[in-house]
């Protein structure tokens, strides 16, 4: 994402996309860079993106205090979110 700070805060001036199939790696690798293999070791441990994105909702929904306790994607089961962690989760981005 390209991000710039507005009069209301934050705005997303654009998005860079991943390419599909064979387009996939050549655009990651333009996109990611140096992050390409963080990138790929991610996409690899579905255990953990699922956790981590449960995370991400739970700190998002606490951040803004928002009374969310669970989410669901279309056709899955609710999925409950973990107790927010907003220090702890994003510590490693200060």
């Amino acid at each position: 994402m390209h991000i710039i700070k507005g009069e209301n805060g934050y705005e997303v001036k654009s998005f860079d996309l991943v390419g599909d199939g064979s387009d996939y790696e050549p655009s990651a690798k333009k996109i990611f860079k140096e992050y390409y293999n963080d990138l790929i070791k991610a996409q690899a441990d579905e255990e953990k993106k699922q956790k981590d994105r449960a995370q991400i909702i739970a700190n998002y929904a606490a951040a803004n205090s928002l009374d969310i306790r669970q989410y669901r994607d279309y056709g899955w089961d609710p999925v409950l979110l973990p107790e927010e962690n907003i220090d702890s989760f994003y510590s490693v981005l200060d």
